[in-house]
């Protein structure tokens, strides 16, 4: 008889721990900040790879560096000269930064219904042209083995 009682408890856990887990979704990782820092180390390299595969395609490379992107231009006399035009630096991401406010919310949803949590997560990227330019971001990252970065929206 104890046996029946001690299942049927055991169920009863499981069928709560499995509600909590599949509500977890829905909540988002937003008002928990360990879990949004975990997910946050997650997503940010794929974010940074978009825009170095985007810098490629427009024809120059950078790298990131402490959340600093990078060109390969030179510092000379005051100024940043591309090595390749002997001009002067006109690429758009050199020496912005990426920058996750704070307040940031990472929205998890399934996106593409194929059963994988997916992300949208808002970030800023600042210092276009050397000043305090910056543009904030939505990324849309599909989830699964490899994180894909699919599209990104400008906010205000």
């Amino acid at each position: 008889m104890s046996i029946i009682f001690l299942n049927l408890a055991v169920r009863n856990k499981m069928k709560k721990l499995l509600l909590i887990l599949l509500c977890l979704p829905m909540i988002g990782f937003g008002q928990n900040n360990r879990l949004d820092e975990i997910l946050m180390r997650k997503l940010r390299p794929v974010i940074a790879q978009h825009y170095i595969k985007k810098a490629f395609k427009e024809g120059y490379r950078i790298t990131i560096k402490d959340n600093k992107f990078l060109c390969e231009c030179i510092y000379d006399n005051g100024d940043w000269i591309d090595a390749n035009t002997n001009d002067y630096c006109n690429h758009d991401l050199a020496r912005t930064y990426l920058y996750f406010p704070e307040n940031r919310e990472i929205q998890v949803k399934d996106i593409n219904k194929d059963g994988i949590d997916d992300y949208i997560i808002n970030y800023t990227i600042e210092g276009f042209g050397g000043g305090n330019i910056y543009v904030n971001y939505n990324g849309t990252i599909l989830g699964g083995d490899q994180l894909r970065y699919i599209k990104t929206e400008i906010t205000d």
